[in-house]
């Protein structure tokens, strides 16, 4: 196809970042000698570091850098710098949408809506976004456009440098060359959404227990707590590495487990686009929208405890949807995949 300047205006999380990278593919195979650019918010820079789909990667976020009119005004005259002359919006925003017909991008493609379907020329019907998988409905703009899609699978992408860092640090760590580990990661973004810690403690003991495997946490700096208060509770010479790695080096580390069990996060695509067996803890969520699509084969464990899911109460008191999965449902998946 004619060689174009393309925009794919992003989603603004980590994992819908990462379900998003099919339709970036997408893009690059049928625009081969395209220049071709997506936005981001700052903090997803890592998911698309090194992605050999793109030749340039822009942030923007509203709710910091761009904040207020005239910040957003200077946005739009950066866009109009660089001259683009499509853009796909993966984003549903009216204020998205209005950036790019104020920079001046000619073809703008998206899901119609009410309030931005007069800003868009190539109108997509849209898909049921809430009864089908989140990565289907992204690429569902693609389609619509006329993109032919090659695969379905994301992809996450390192470098050796990413691989020897947590080597390194596995090893001052005191892990053995070789050993076997298991990552636990114990944190979520709303808390009704994180197994209970005294569940990680118990899966940490039986893991060393039953397969003699080294146990591994991580997380971010929020997760802190919940790594100290396993490596305490357990007693076992846990490798506790919340807060001490990258986002690369979060997937270097994930590559090298045996096991990764995990909520409904971020790093549970993470882990599975490594390739990593992946038990995914499920609770307010629904499998049918976010479950894994790397590489790598994944359980998902999750209880019917009639609630309704997906479930938006944040601010459940009783979390019994995540309480209701046991140590030994943990235990059984990994006894019948290893």
């Amino acid at each position: 196809m004619k060689a174009k300047r393309i925009l794919i205006f992003n989603v603004n999380w980590l994992g819908d970042v990462i379900l998003s990278i099919p339709g970036i593919r997408a893009v690059r195979e049928n625009f081969p000698d395209s220049f071709i650019a997506v936005v981001i918010p700052q903090r997803c820079r890592e998911v698309l570091e090194g992605c050999p789909y793109l030749d340039e990667v822009i942030y923007f976020d509203e709710r910091i850098t761009h904040r207020g009119f005239w910040k957003k005004v200077q946005f739009i005259f950066v866009l109009r710098k660089k001259r683009f002359d499509t853009s796909f919006l993966i984003h549903r925003s009216l204020t998205r949408t209005l950036i790019c017909y104020l920079a001046g991008i000619k073809d703008r493609v998206g899901y119609d809506s009410r309030k931005r379907g007069w800003l868009l020329t190539k109108k997509i019907n849209p898909l049921p976004r809430d009864r089908m998988h989140r990565a289907d409905y992204y690429l569902g703009i693609f389609e619509g456009a006329g993109l032919k899609i090659s695969s379905k699978i994301y992809e996450f992408f390192l470098n050796d440098s990413h691989r020897a860092s947590i080597q390194n640090k596995l090893k001052e760590a005191g892990l053995k060359e070789n050993e076997r580990f298991a990552v636990l990661h114990p944190g979520a973004n709303e808390p009704i959404r994180r197994w209970p810690v005294e569940h990680f403690v118990s899966l940490a003991k039986r893991i060393h227990k039953d397969f003699g495997w080294r146990v591994v946490i991580s997380g971010s700096d929020r997760d802190l707590p919940l790594g100290r208060k396993i490596e305490e509770m357990s007693a076992l010479q846990i490798i506790n590495l919340c807060a001490q790695t990258s986002l690369k080096e979060l997937a270097a580390l994930f590559e090298k487990a045996k096991l990764v069990v995990c909520g409904d996060t971020g790093p549970m695509h993470i882990a599975s686009a490594m390739g990593t067996f992946v038990i995914c803890l499920f609770g307010t969520a629904s499998a049918k929208i976010t479950s894994p699509r790397g590489k790598g084969k994944y359980i998902i464990i999750q209880k019917d405890v009639d609630c309704v899911i997906p479930c938006r109460k944040l601010d459940c008191a009783d979390n019994r949807c995540m309480k209701a999965i046991t140590v030994e449902d943990v235990i059984d998946a990994v006894i019948r995949n290893f």
